[in-house]
């Protein structure tokens, strides 16, 4: 692994001035750098960089929200080098998330930025094949059911998407940061059939007293519903990749307590169970393959 001081955005803009033919791949966060770079080893000479590895200093005072969003920040570097270069920089690739992409009309676009398939990477485990061989590995004694499983997760996750998108576009004369409330006493999970229960009644009580600034009740709950009756082309894109995680592990825990630790923990084993020519079949990855398929030495990998 080849490590590098963290740069300046106006010397990452510098470096590519002086070498435009770098073979560089960006990612959000420390999951995206592991999932990425181990797929791709020993494929190419392709650098694969953490966002975190830019300073965006020089743009904090006119864009204040870049401090703490790293989704944000991998898109104002696309958009910062296709001003600067066009098209000229053939091998340099931001990976986002698609985020709330899926539900909204205004997204960023450029020759550099590349959109997951799905709302995040954890959704390319969001599958028969990969939850079967997961519940292969933690589960001797039980016999869980995978499709119960994702049948029964799709309209909470689908629920706790939509809840997030509307809270997060409401009014909020007072900037307050919306609280999401613990969904844990909202669920109830039978072992025997593989399937979760989900209270969004009784959630949705508690999201309203944990966030009094929703004025009109009724009609922020008519509009989740009226979102969740409008069934997406592919569920995965109305499905956030943390909420999974966060609700898949407390299925594992109530089935024994001592199977695994933490949901990093859970997310880690999910990305060694996921399929390469699954993968495959999706069409971030082919187009990273098409755009370095020329190359061939092993990859090199910065964190």
């Amino acid at each position: 692994m080849n490590f590098i001081e963290r740069r300046y955005l106006y010397e990452v803009i510098t470096m590519y001035s002086l070498e435009p033919f770098l073979e560089d791949i960006y990612v959000e966060g420390a999951d995206d750098f592991a999932f990425y770079s181990e797929y791709y080893n020993g494929n190419h000479e392709v650098r694969f960089i953490e966002i975190n590895q830019i300073d965006f200093n020089e743009l904090y005072p006119e864009k204040p929200y870049l401090r703490c969003n790293n989704h944000d920040k991998i898109i104002e570097l696309s958009i910062q080098l296709f001003e600067k270069f066009n098209n000229q920089l053939g091998f340099v690739i931001c990976i986002a998330d698609l985020d709330f992409n899926s539900l909204e009309k205004v997204s960023i676009w450029n020759s550099y930025l590349f959109y997951t398939d799905y709302n995040s990477l954890e959704l390319y485990f969001f599958n028969k094949e990969c939850l079967d061989r997961l519940l292969k590995i933690m589960f001797h004694k039980y016999s869980v059911n995978s499709e119960n499983l994702l049948a029964s997760l799709v309209p909470i996750l689908r629920f706790l998407f939509i809840l997030r998108y509307e809270l997060y576009n409401l009014p909020n004369p007072k900037y307050l940061e919306p609280e999401i409330v613990d969904i844990r006493r909202s669920l109830t999970i039978d072992i025997a059939s593989g399937q979760i229960i989900f209270n969004d009644k009784e959630y949705l009580d508690k999201i309203f007293n944990a966030n009094y600034f929703i004025e009109n009740k009724f009609g922020f709950k008519e509009t989740i519903y009226r979102f969740l009756n409008i069934s997406p082309s592919d569920p995965r894109l109305e499905i956030r990749g943390h909420d999974f995680i966060k609700v898949l592990y407390l299925f594992i825990k109530k089935i024994d307590n001592n199977l695994c630790h933490s949901e990093e923990q859970l997310g880690r084993t999910l990305q060694l169970c996921v399929s390469r020519e699954n993968l495959k079949n999706n069409r971030l990855f082919n187009k990273i393959r098409l755009k370095y398929s020329y190359l061939s030495q092993p990859s090199k990998t910065i964190h």
